[in-house]
Formats: structure tokens, C-alpha cells, sequence
């Protein structure tokens, strides 16, 4: 079981992972508001998490011991969190892919592996998770076929994309507040008919999330 695989881990550290789990989804969230790039959000999200997390602990707050508090026994711990925790790394795969999510989980283990008991061993999965990251990276920045929607619509996807977007221009600027309906996320709801996310727009054009959000700010922003 998964509560077994994290049983060397104490209940605190295991919180603490709850916590950083918590942290990134709510930050991410928040910026991706703000920021266009969901890479980037991803990233800035995971180092404030991190810090928090790596805050809370030098501080010697009791983690463990406020949750208890709350009625959270150390068998829920062992039983629940692990499940919070894979479900975190499963949005992080959405929000930044697995190479990225692999790297980060890596850093994260790496700089955890000071603070828990079996330090070697978290050490030594952090290291692994790392290095198979960063190949996974490696890989996609050499084959543009595994980048999102790399290769699949090629310059005719991307041509009916400015095309869509000097549309979309056309129609917000005839609208009675061109500022307001001419923003990004309007243009992804006029694009996929308000049924298909960024991602599933990117596939279905051939273009990467930066060329889509290029080729927005030049064509159909107004």
C-alpha cells in the first residue's frame, strides 16, 4: 500500500508535503490568473511553496502536533495525505508535464532528505527522480514531436491560428467594450467554442503554449 511506501517518513515531514501539496495548488491557481504562461506560474508557484515549506521547518514549528490538535490521528496521516500528496504531483504533471514535475519532485526530496530519518534513501529517490527529469526534458527540447501540439498542425495549423486571431480582433473591436471581450481568456472561450481548454487548442492547431500566447498578443489582442 502507498501508506507503506511512506512509512519511513516521519508524520511532520509528511505534513509538511501536505502543506507544500496545498500551497502550490492555491498559488498556481492564483497567478495563472495573472500570468498567461501556465509554465511559469507552475515554476514561481513550486519555489513560494518551497520556501514556505522550508520556512515552516527551520522554525521548529510543530506540524504534527497542530494537526493532532485538529483530530487528525498519525494513522490518517499514513492513510490520507500519501493520497493528497500523488494527487498534487498528478496536477503538477497537468500544469508543467512530467519532466518538469519530476525535476521539482526531485529538488524537493533532495532538500527534504536533511530533515527526515531516512535521509539516504529520500536522498537517493530525489536524485533519481531528478536526473529522470531532466532527460525527459532533454528529450522533448530535442524532439519538437513531444511538445505540446509540436508537430501535428505544423505552419498550416499555426497559419489557421492567426487567422482565428485576426477574426477574433476583428469581432472584439466591434463589440461596445473591445478591451474587456478582446482579453485572453475570452479568446480561448471564442476559439474552443467555450468546450476546449488551452491545452486541447494547442494540440489541435500543432503550436507550443508560448507560440499560442505569441501569436494572441500579436494578432487578436486588442
Amino acid at each position: 500500500m502507498m501508506s507503506d511506501i511512506f512509512s519511513f517518513i516521519d508524520p511532520n515531514t509528511m505534513l509538511l508535503g501536505l502543506l507544500f501539496v496545498i500551497f502550490f495548488v492555491f498559488i498556481q491557481l492564483a497567478l495563472s490568473k495573472t500570468l498567461k504562461d501556465k509554465k511559469t506560474s507552475g515554476i514561481i508557484a513550486f519555489c513560494i511553496s518551497l520556501l514556505a515549506v522550508y520556512g515552516i521547518s527551520r522554525s521548529n514549528l510543530d506540524v504534527s502536533g497542530i494537526f493532532y490538535n485538529i483530530g487528525i490521528t498519525e494513522e490518517m496521516i499514513y492513510t490520507i495525505v500519501p493520497f493528497i500528496i500523488l494527487a498534487g504531483l498528478i496536477f503538477m504533471i497537468w500544469k508543467l508535464r512530467l519532466s518538469r514535475t519530476l525535476m521539482l519532485a526531485g529538488i524537493f526530496l533532495i532538500i527534504a532528505s536533511f530533515f527526515v530519518y531516512e535521509q539516504t534513501w529520500v536522498l537517493i529517490l530525489g536524485i533519481v527522480l531528478f536526473i529522470i527529469g531532466l532527460i525527459l526534458w532533454i528529450r522533448e527540447r530535442r524532439n519538437p514531436q513531444n511538445k505540446p501540439g509540436g508537430g501535428g498542425g505544423g505552419n498550416k495549423g499555426r497559419d489557421a491560428l492567426i487567422k482565428a486571431a485576426k477574426q477574433f480582433h476583428d469581432w472584439a473591436t466591434r463589440q461596445p467594450n473591445p478591451k474587456f471581450v478582446g482579453n485572453w481568456a475570452k479568446f480561448i472561450n471564442w476559439l474552443g467554442n467555450g468546450t476546449k481548454s488551452e491545452t486541447q487548442l494547442c494540440g489541435i492547431y500543432g503550436v507550443s503554449q508560448s507560440e499560442f500566447v505569441s501569436i494572441f498578443n500579436r494578432y487578436g489582442k486588442v
